[in-house]
């Protein structure tokens, strides 16, 4: 795959309005199956009797009624939003994108009690860090909740950078991450800041920048000699702090970052001081749930890595504290996720949840669905109907 490919890959949603309004995926689940809500004592407390149920997002989950369509529950099973809707997302700053039935089946967006807003937007959107990228009466840039424009992305601004058309993404920790990509992919690439203001990464090499992650920035930077690239951070003001010279790597979370080289991943400080080395692997088994980790990362204190280099290998599961020492010993297992609220999933020729301290606390194994995260207090379930 050539960097225009692999950048393509990285950065397109970035720039799609509507990209969290897809329903909520399952692939482990058969097309009969009934899906329900478990408390962490393993209760049913919310039946199994919808065709689809998402995690809680915000206090809302998205299911899809037999015969009827989409709509929104509470964790308490009370119907918050009627299933009016050919798909829901997941709420997002108070907001979610639907797709409303009939003939045009266009995208809207509506509040936690089904209430639409924005309506002065042609299509769904959504807003991050109090702004929306989007396009409105043809004109491109970034909107205020009222549907204000605040800053216009117009050519002129941008246009004594470079003659190619830039890649905008969303606020995150006041800043957006702006791509001017040549040919390749690659090319000139920094932040914009609320005010306007562009804060250029000054670089020899051809980049492009990912999203602010607290005070450091994912940076991709190209090798022209051996047609690759290589990743390092950047801190608010487009300085290195963390040099080039990682195959892969993460986002920052918890005040630490996944790097790898050679399929081996290990974590690092913002300074790049290595806090666990680089000899563990990583599968991202959250991909097909709309709980999706792509890189191992700290999540309520702890990181997921194992041994073993290939599929065919061993995989014995470690989860690590921020001292880079092992938490949980996991052992070998098919499948393990990161925690969420207190517990985390593993599968082996059973299914169970453990507690920080490695006790299985909760037998799932009477369920079709391959995992998941609680939210809410609660976690989504299925069983083949009968």
């Amino acid at each position: 795959m050539n960097l225009f490919a692999k950048l393509s890959v990285c950065l397109c949603l970035c720039h799609t309005p509507i990209a969290n309004a897809e329903p909520p995926r399952d692939t482990t689940c058969e097309d009969n199956a009934a899906w329900g809500y478990i408390n962490k004592s393993g209760d049913v407390v919310i039946p199994l009797k919808f065709e689809r149920a998402s995690s809680f997002h915000e206090g809302l989950a998205a299911v899809r009624w037999k015969g009827k369509g989409w709509g929104y529950l509470s964790n308490t099973g009370k119907i918050v939003v009627p299933p009016n809707y050919n798909y829901a997302g997941n709420f997002k700053e108070g907001v979610a994108c639907v797709q409303k039935k009939g003939k045009s089946a266009s995208w809207i967006t509506i509040d936690a009690k089904g209430k639409r807003v924005f309506k002065e937007f042609e299509n769904c959107v959504q807003p991050s860090d109090g702004l929306i990228l989007t396009t409105k009466e043809g004109e491109r840039g970034y909107y205020d909740l009222s549907g204000k424009l605040v800053k216009p992305l117009g050519k002129s601004w941008w246009s004594k950078l470079t003659k190619e058309t830039p890649e905008y993404h969303e606020f995150k920790s006041n800043l957006a991450a702006i791509n001017f990509p040549e040919g390749d992919g690659l090319g000139q690439c920094g932040f914009l800041d609320k005010s306007g203001k562009i804060v250029e990464i000054k670089i020899k090499n051809k980049c492009a920048v990912f999203d602010v992650h607290g005070d450091r920035a994912k940076v991709m930077v190209s090798n022209s000699k051996t047609n690759s690239f290589k990743y390092g951070f950047v801190d608010r003001q487009g300085q290195f702090k963390i040099d080039a010279k990682y195959e892969s790597a993460g986002e920052f979370y918890q005040g630490f970052v996944s790097v790898e080289r050679k399929y081996r991943w290990g974590f690092i400080d913002k300074n790049g001081k290595i806090l666990i080395p680089l000899k563990y692997g990583f599968e991202d088994y959250d991909r097909e749930h709309d709980f999706m980790n792509s890189d191992p990362r700290f999540v309520e204190g702890l990181a997921l890595l194992y041994t073993g280099r290939k599929y065919s290998d061993v995989q014995k599961w470690f989860f690590f504290n921020t001292s880079g020492k092992i938490a949980i010993n996991v052992g070998v297992a098919q499948i393990v996720m990161a925690f969420s609220e207190g517990l985390a999933f593993v599968s082996n020729d059973s299914k169970w949840f453990i507690d920080k301290k490695g006790k299985r606390v909760l037998d799932v194994s009477q369920y079709y669905e391959n995992g998941g995260h609680f939210k809410s207090g609660l976690l989504a379930v299925c069983k083949p109907q009968k």
